[in-house]
């Protein structure tokens, strides 16, 4: 049996000096990327780098789903700035607290070139060196992207953990590189970026949408797509429906797994439609806490 992945873009915080670094909820929600704990700054004004009000819009959709916390497992909400960095007073274009997808906002571009910057501390801190998560995009407008962030390895200036961080682009608005879903199927991306930080890396598993294993996007009998803490994604193409998501453990001496026995995670509700993309993102606070939210990545 070989073993399989997909991989997705994949995005690294690590520390820098003099410059920028580099839903559901896990307990009572539905994992469906529900808006719980989430707060907005009514004026989007930031600082250091920003511009405040004078932004330009970008046209584009954007959203962010937040796994990270503290390395004894303490949930951390984020405050989330439309700049490489901030300086103290600084207000967030929102927060967003642990284990919550954000609301669908405008992040806004600095020039007419459509450059775009985004910050994310935990929440009430800034200073340059101390955003956990930091990203710039040029956008056409009509984008539709999500992020999910997690805790990182690399240390920051205040020594917090920088984050982890996978950027999601939705490949079925026009002008957006990607592969769509096959005629007449709706596609689901799993990924675990970051988790590799709470659980063993070596461990692996095969993914189910109902019975039995299912077969990735480029899996045949002989070889299947595995999902490990860290990876970023393996791709499954269903018929429209909703699924129940499991994950079985990896058998190397399986010829054939059958994903019949007992799973180490399931219960998570999918839905899916066709011509449109899903998200299943694995994430823990602690070893013992895997959990998973499914968010649609297709515009909403």
């Amino acid at each position: 049996m070989r073993r399989m992945g997909l991989a997705l873009a994949l995005g690294l915080l690590v520390a820098a000096c003099g410059g920028s670094g580099g839903g559901a909820t896990p307990d009572g929600g539905d994992g469906t990327g529900t808006e719980p704990g989430v707060t907005a700054s009514p004026d989007g004004g930031g600082g250091g780098e920003d511009t405040g009000s004078g932004r330009i819009p970008s046209g584009a959709k954007l959203r962010i789903f937040n796994a990270y916390a503290d390395p004894d497992g303490a949930p951390v909400a984020l405050d989330v700035h439309a700049a490489p960095w901030v300086l103290e007073g600084a207000k967030p274009l929102l927060s967003v607290d642990y284990g919550t997808l954000s609301p669908v906002f405008d992040p806004t571009v600095g020039d007419e070139a459509g450059n775009m910057f985004l910050s994310a501390y935990a929440k009430g801190e800034t200073g340059n060196g101390n955003e956990v998560f930091s990203d710039t995009e040029t956008l056409k407008g009509g984008e539709v992207i999500t992020y999910v962030i997690a805790r990182g390895t690399s240390t920051m200036g205040n020594g917090r953990n920088g984050a982890i961080f996978q950027t999601l682009f939705d490949p079925t608005v026009a002008g957006t590189d990607g592969a769509t879903p096959a005629p007449g199927k709706g596609r689901v991306v799993v990924t675990a970026a970051g988790l590799d930080t709470v659980l063993s890396g070596d461990t692996s598993w095969y993914a189910s949408f109902g019975k039995g294993c299912t077969l990735g996007i480029n899996d045949d009998e002989m070889g299947r797509s595995l999902v490990s803490p860290g990876t970023s994604g393996a791709a499954y193409d269903l018929d429209p429906g909703t699924y129940t998501f499991s994950l079985h453990p990896y058998d190397s001496s399986a010829a054939t797994p059958e994903c019949a026995g007992t799973p180490d995670f399931t219960g998570r509700e999918v839905p899916v439609e066709s011509g449109r993309v899903s998200l299943v993102f694995l994430y823990a606070a602690k070893p013992d806490g895997l959990t998973g939210v499914a968010i649609p990545l297709s515009a909403p």
